[in-house]
């Protein structure tokens, strides 16, 4: 597998090792020129630091990555490089610059986005483009906005993780390792893989003085730098044909900074659309994921190495994937998949909580829901372009004219939900008739657009156009009917979540239903959905009937029989007690009454009925 590596395994090992001195020596030159010149970072609220340190230490890192990579090129007579090397000149100096004024003069963070967007422009000039989506080739107008978009968020990721010592040189480290063995697993040029092999030599000698307590840190211009150079070798890969394994490794390499970036993004964007008075999205704050990670081990060196070994863990999951490329691809995904899954139940509990609150006003006030109903037409189109990538794969038809193909079969989907008004639908109050529109509206878009692409799409292979147009239509109707079934259930759920843990940080009342019918039901949503300062988690269910004993109801445990009240009370620390059943006797009610008042604990009655007047009450 590493066999063309086999006579460069001294280049792969010295040069790295040059690259490390050369950043020792420069970033120890740098501890006492750069205060001289005015680049000291001094503590305030948001940083982790206590004492004034240099910045802008990120200077030796780029220096002894271009001064090994040209020594590099130089000895091995290499033209790939040299190109890869000179083209990565001229967007790193403009980051560079951007970074070295920002660690000085502190830049707005719109001026340092326009100059990110030229760096981006400039490393599409330089021909770094991002041309394939799998097979399928974009046309300019599509790959030029990619590519900058692609730019300006690796910067930005590797930007925003930058906040606690040693993170950002190792996330550099060990991306730059990862990208490295990915490019000798996939039998690339000795070259690329020995200047991943260099940033990693630099990133290595910059750690050891940026490691907790760091005597220096690398600034906007080092971070701004690393992010750039994962950019521009990842659009190596984005730039021509490839398989969904061998692009997900280069993501998976940078996949801490990424996940942040993302977790930044939704964050601030619900919290925009929730207060348009709150601070804008290109704001900093105190969410980021080594925030969150400092705040449970209260050590910035365990801090640092809980970070390392998340992205190790991506960036494993993705080599796993490539491991079962040739056998059981599912089974990587899928487990990809859990890990990621798992990763955001752990770590993203703010923003989910603050996701929750837009879908709760969103029910009481439709207005905020604005945005979040605009989405779902570009949903509707991505699930319809995965639905033909997928169907092509399946049955290995070819991407010729993918994009002329893609609109006779897939525009008549959407523009039937337009005409009818169903983007208008609040799916989160959607009912039967909803859906069943839905359905009626997805098929007859799918048989229009079947008849289209079979009356025009000549090009295409006759005897695989049956297989083909059903397929599709499978994937695309289960995809569309899934995006909206996710759009009522998962904002229930949020809902759900929100009332169960409230306000992070601050303790909720501890509530047990006392019955497990239908009318506990009714109570959870109304809880779900009504406007009250009131946090509340529930705990548990008591129900006397014997077929519920250790079951799940409604998502809570039955902890036990009415005989077991006074245990169950003690047991899980229990604030409040809700009636729900429909009928007690009042002899029962006046006995669970007694318990409560001896246990401290509040009891009160869930009733919901219609009045003659056409009211509903709710006590």
């Amino acid at each position: 597998m590493f066999e063309f590596l086999k006579a460069s395994v001294y280049a792969l090992i010295i040069y790295p090792g040059i690259a490390c001195i050369l950043s020792l020596v420069l970033t120890r030159l740098c501890i006492g020129l750069l205060p001289r010149a005015g680049f000291v970072d001094m503590p305030d609220a948001r940083r982790v630091h206590r004492k004034p340190t240099p910045r802008g230490g990120g200077i030796a890192i780029i220096a002894a990555f271009f001064l090994t990579s040209v020594l590099y090129v130089e000895r091995h007579a290499s033209a790939q490089m040299g190109g890869f090397v000179a083209g990565f000149a001229l967007p790193a100096f403009v980051i560079v610059v951007c970074g070295l004024l920002d660690d000085r003069f502190s830049l707005a963070s719109r001026t340092k986005l326009v100059i990110q967007i030229l760096a981006g422009v400039l490393v599409w000039v330089v021909g770094a483009r991002l041309k394939f989506i799998l097979s399928v080739e974009l046309p300019d107008y599509l790959a030029l906005p990619l590519t900058v978009l692609w730019v300006v968020t690796i910067v930005n990721a590797f930007n925003l993780i930058d906040g606690m010592d040693g993170v950002a040189a190792g996330l550099g480290f060990l991306s730059a390792v990862c990208l490295g063995l990915w490019g000798g697993l996939q039998n690339s040029s000795a070259g690329l893989v020995a200047i991943a092999f260099i940033l990693a030599g630099s990133c290595a000698g910059f750690l050891r003085y940026n490691f907790s307590p760091a005597s220096i840190f690398m600034g906007d211009t080092g971070s701004m730098f690393l992010g750039l150079f994962f950019a521009y070798a990842g659009l190596t890969c984005f730039g021509k044909p490839a398989t969904l394994t061998s692009l997900l490794i280069p993501v998976l390499a940078v996949g801490v900074p990424l996940f942040d970036v993302a977790l930044a993004f939704w964050r601030r964007l619900v919290r925009k659309l929730l207060d348009p008075n709150s601070s804008g999205i290109m704001t900093a704050d105190m969410f980021h994921l080594h925030h969150r990670i400092l705040k449970q081990v209260s050590s910035q060196r365990k801090a640092a190495i809980r970070i390392y070994l998340l992205a190790c863990l991506l960036a494993g999951m993705g080599f796993v994937v490539l491991l079962f490329e040739q056998t059981i691809p599912a089974l990587g995904y899928m487990a990809l998949l859990l890990i990621l899954l798992l990763v955001v139940r752990r770590v993203a509990g703010v923003e989910l909580y603050d996701s929750a609150r837009l879908l709760k006003e969103g029910i009481s006030r439709p207005r905020k829901l604005l945005l979040i109903l605009l989405a779902v037409p570009a949903v509707d189109l991505l699930v319809l372009f995965v639905a033909d990538l997928a169907a092509r794969r399946l049955l290995h038809i070819g991407f010729h004219e993918f994009w002329y193909d893609f609109v006779c079969i897939a525009a008549p989907i959407p523009l039937l939900f337009l005409i009818s008004g169903s983007y208008r639908v609040l799916w989160l109050r959607a009912g039967y008739e909803e859906f069943r529109q839905a359905a009626e509206l997805t098929l007859t878009g799918l048989i229009i657009g079947s008849c289209l692409f079979a009356f025009f799409c000549d090009k295409f292979d006759r005897e695989q156009l049956p297989a083909y147009l059903v397929l599709f239509s499978l994937l695309a109707a289960f995809g569309i009917g899934f995006v909206r079934f996710v759009l009522v259930y998962l904002g229930m759920r949020m809902m759900w979540q929100l009332r169960q843990t409230g306000v992070p940080g601050v303790r909720n009342t501890r509530v047990l239903l006392y019955g497990g019918g239908l009318n506990a039901t009714l109570y959870l949503n109304y809880v779900s959905g009504c406007a009250t300062s009131e946090n509340m988690s529930f705990i548990g269910i008591v129900d006397d009937d014997p077929a519920l004993a250790g079951m799940r109801v409604f998502g809570l445990p039955v902890l036990g029989f009415s005989a077991d009240l006074e245990r169950i009370l003690a047991r899980y620390s229990i604030d409040k007690i809700v009636l729900t059943v429909r009928r007690t006797s009042p002899e029962r009610e006046a006995h669970v009454l007694s318990i409560a008042e001896r246990a401290g604990v509040s009891l009160c009655r869930f009733q919901a009925e219609e009045l003659r007047i056409g009211d509903f009450r709710v006590e």
